[in-house]
């Protein structure tokens, strides 16, 4: 037991001689661990605040853009609110033509009828929209907006190319041929991809407008057409607003 006890207090004191030591060789003050932060860890620290900032200013803008869209109409609707048009009955929305078109409205058939293998993919789809944009009594471009109910669905890669075949078949006679501004090109993902591609007609197709830009969407056995038709002279002026009103489709 004294052994023991005497063990206890020898270490003790060997303790407090070690602590002492360090205290005259630190001036009498106790060492502490540093403190200071690797500098790679601070600028770690420092993009992860960034980037944290930019998707937080990106998310603000998507959400003051959603807000200024007016809210999906209820029930069977097809109609024009703020700057959309909305068609809940086939679940599919776009932007209205900016200023300077007009755009029609035209009846929807309580059911579509269906596809007809007969006829062409264009001439089998049902318009929705038509819009047209002038100038002194000339019109320099018309899109008109349709749907098709398909007897065999396909998507909107296989509708472009099937309807560009078919342009092809109609209107190339001889000499005359179709002239590809833009082959058939997949745009999006998931349930907004779709296709689209961009010709010129043949003088002797004789029409006023012959540059025809063709684009399509599809859902199930449902494909959403828009054909954009202009001349050579006016594309440049009304491209952006084909793009717009394109780009801006979206299935409800």
């Amino acid at each position: 037991m004294v052994a023991t006890l005497f063990a206890i207090r020898l270490e003790t004191e060997q303790k407090g001689a070690k602590h002492a030591n360090r205290l005259e060789h630190t001036g009498g003050v106790p060492m502490r661990r540093s403190s200071l932060v690797p500098a790679g860890l601070l600028i770690l620290s420092l993009g992860v605040v960034i980037l944290l900032v930019h998707y937080l200013r990106t998310f603000e803008k998507r959400a003051a853009l959603r807000s200024q869209e007016p809210s999906v109409p209820s029930g069977s609707v097809v109609e024009v609110r703020g700057q959309y048009f909305y068609d809940t009955i086939d679940g599919l929305s776009f932007k209205v033509p900016p200023e300077g078109w007009q755009m029609q409205l035209l009846r929807r058939p309580d059911s579509l009828p269906p596809e007809n293998p007969a006829r062409t993919v264009l001439s089998n789809v049902v318009p929705l929209v038509v819009a047209h944009k002038s100038t002194a009594g000339d019109t320099l471009a018309a899109v008109t907006v349709g749907v098709l109910w398909q007897t065999i669905p396909r998507d909107a890669y296989d509708c472009a190319v099937r309807a560009l075949g078919e342009l092809i078949a109609e209107y190339e006679r001889g000499h005359s041929r179709v002239r590809l501004l833009k082959e058939v090109t997949v745009t999006g993902k998931g349930t907004n991809a779709g296709a689209y591609f961009m010709v010129v007609l043949p003088e002797k197709a004789r029409e006023s407008m012959p540059v025809w830009v063709v684009s399509v969407s599809v859902r199930d056995f449902l494909a959403c057409f828009f054909l954009a038709k202009t001349s050579e002279v006016a594309y440049p002026g009304v491209r952006s607003d084909i793009e717009r009103i394109v780009e801006s489709f979206r299935w409800l």
